[in-house]
């Protein structure tokens, strides 16, 4: 029997992220809750907001077998979808790693990653390419990375015997030990990285834009300014105190497809004012200078740590942009 679930905005927009449809990505998420059944080390919620989701027909068996007094299909689903989000982006990051990977791509996901490689070679009997750089913890020159092409892993170590990276690791665990992240935030990095490179590749070739959707956007032809907010906390603050700009709001799952997103729905004569987290500003700055090469403005701006005291971007932020860009 079909029945309607309200399947969280977020679930829908990060499992079509990582290539895989709704459909299946409840029926996988469904059978991973189902497994973990024997240990019930688990505990299903009600949650009552239904706002920002997005009525999806399910017939996936089971569902039923979770639902008690306060508990409906909808519970149920979006916590499997939940629980199961690690998994289906570490497959995901593995599937990229085995359909996409190329010497090249090897290469530029190394570059996304700030890796300064020195030399590299191709070892044809063990079907190996290694790249060489510095150790990040003791300097050793050979530091290498190498992607297996027969195993589709790619593998990192220091040659210094007495170094903290000598012993062999998997890329996961490098970027684990390098950006100071858990094993899953590492996952979603590589992924992100990995997506974002084929993606170029494809939208580059193709000269499709991917139709994806936003949670939040409001363009205003006339404005002379358009504002991209990366937090949702920090959108009341904009809406509220910006508002003769565009504004939109990309979040982490959109970032691989912004180019296509701004270039396909902001006229090119406003100015392109995008508000990140102070720590990613240079990133942003870098990935802004090598989207957009013609004529279009894009400014970057590191909001201040301390607006995270009301969760909100604070006052004197927004009067320091306004009196800037002439608000």
């Amino acid at each position: 029997m079909t029945k309607i679930a309200q399947i969280k905005n977020k679930y829908v927009n990060e499992y079509q992220t990582i290539g895989m449809s709704l459909e299946n990505a409840v029926s996988e998420a469904m059978q991973n809750l189902k497994k973990l059944d024997h240990r019930k080390s688990y505990t299903i919620m009600h949650d009552c907001n239904r706002e920002s989701c997005t009525d999806t027909p399910i017939t996936v068996s089971g569902v039923e077998g979770y639902i008690v007094e306060g508990i409906d299909e909808t519970d149920v689903v979006n916590f499997a979808l939940q629980l199961y989000l690690p998994i289906a982006r570490l497959d995901s990051f593995k599937r990229l790693l085995k359909e996409k990977l190329t010497e090249k791509l090897f290469l530029d996901m190394l570059k996304q990653l700030n890796i300064d490689i020195s030399e590299q070679e191709f070892d044809k009997g063990k079907e190996r390419v290694y790249a060489y750089t510095d150790c990040p913890v003791c300097g050793t020159r050979r530091f290498y990375f190498s992607w297996d092409q027969k195993r589709q892993k790619i593998f990192a170590g220091c040659y210094k015997p007495d170094c903290k990276m000598h012993d062999v690791m998997d890329i996961i665990t490098f970027v684990q030990k390098q950006k100071n992240l858990g094993y899953k935030e590492a996952v979603l990095s590589l992924t992100e990285i990995l997506s974002q490179i084929t993606e170029e590749k494809i939208v580059k070739e193709s000269g499709l834009i991917p139709s994806i959707p936003l949670e939040y956007c409001e363009i205003k032809d006339e404005a002379q300014y358009c504002i991209v907010v990366t937090s949702k906390t920090d959108l009341l603050s904009v809406c509220q105190f910006m508002q003769s700009a565009s504004i939109i709001l990309i979040e982490a799952h959109h970032m691989p497809y912004m180019k296509s997103i701004i270039e396909s729905i902001v006229p090119s004569d406003q100015i392109l004012i995008l508000l990140c987290e102070s720590y990613q500003c240079r990133q942003y700055e870098k990935a802004a200078c090598k989207a957009w090469t013609g004529d279009r403005q894009v400014v970057v701006k590191g909001l201040p740590e301390k607006r995270h005291e009301n969760r909100l971007l604070g006052l004197a932020a927004v009067k320091l942009l306004a009196s800037e860009f002439s608000f």
